[in-house]
């Protein structure tokens, strides 16, 4: 293993806080996209459905948007998971056989969350099943 003196201890902490604030960033960013996708969503329905507006045009545009969304959240999904990759060599460098570290710990747990994914697979899917609906219906 490393040899690891207290400056590269402090060095590593220091690194470790800046790291962690910015995964706490994305994570920010990540629901406040969700809640705009949300807004954006039910404005759309709200505006197409107390007015005679035929064809998906404004619905279409919504799922692009989600689209975009998607996309976006997958960039921002992998920059957190290489970012905790780092932080799991940190980690493993400050304790040296130990279980210690949060990276570690979701490492040997297998810890996963699906409901985001869960969450931009529906919004997508009633987009765009809404696009196409009132393309042909109205």
């Amino acid at each position: 293993m490393v040899s690891v003196s207290n400056q590269n201890i402090n060095f590593a902490i220091e690194e470790y806080k800046a790291v962690r604030t910015e995964v706490d960033n994305l994570q920010k960013q990540s629901y406040l996209m969700e809640s705009a996708v949300l807004l954006g969503f039910a404005s759309v329905f709200v505006f197409t459905s107390n007015k005679n507006i035929t064809g998906g045009f404004y619905w279409w545009c919504l799922f692009a948007v989600t689209i975009v969304g998607l996309l976006r959240k997958t960039d921002m999904s992998k920059r957190v998971e290489h970012l905790g990759k780092y932080i799991l060599k940190l980690e493993e460098a400050l304790y040296i056989n130990s279980d210690l570290g949060w990276e570690k710990y979701i490492k040997n747990n297998g810890l996963k969350n699906h409901s985001t994914k869960i969450f931009w697979f529906t919004i997508n899917a009633v987009a765009l099943v809404m696009a196409i609906y009132k393309s042909i219906y109205s």
